[in-house]
């Protein structure tokens, strides 16, 4: 979302995730495993030569994620809960999600849920922030 994260850790985090998929690659199709992964215009990562193997992957706050789908796009996100600003929820949140959210005495948690569905949702469309952003309401919500 929008921590502040040093390009160290940014980049330790992006090698994890990394060889998160490589792991996940060497169960699901070991001949992939080794393949580099590039990145579309939209960002959206893959593995050239093998458009049948959906990959996605995500990093922020020490934590990292990584997805392999065959035949099937995938997307996958991780955002730690940090303080969410009545601002931020007006600019990210639909007007049914953001009087959900703010009747809660706490927001940060179903907030970060939120953005993560969000981004992974996209992530497997592969149409970046012009996705389906502030469509999904909280948790509670529902």
């Amino acid at each position: 979302m929008f921590a502040a994260v040093g390009r160290a850790a940014c980049a330790s985090e992006g090698l994890a995730a990394r060889g998160m998929l490589a792991r996940l690659l060497g169960v699901v199709e070991p001949s992939a495993a080794l393949l580099p992964v590039s990145s579309r215009e939209s960002g959206q990562p893959f593995l050239e030569g093998r458009p049948e193997l959906s990959v996605s992957l995500s990093h922020d706050g020490g934590w990292v994620a990584a997805a392999v789908g065959i035949g099937v796009d995938v997307g996958v996100d991780v955002q730690p809960p940090l303080p969410v600003s009545h601002g931020m929820l007006r600019r990210c949140c639909t007007s049914t999600a953001f009087a959900a959210l703010s009747s809660l005495s706490t927001v940060d948690g179903e907030f970060a849920w939120m953005w993560s569905v969000q981004e992974a949702c996209v992530k497997a469309e592969g149409t970046g922030s012009a996705g389906c952003r502030g469509a999904f309401p909280s948790r509670s919500g529902r």
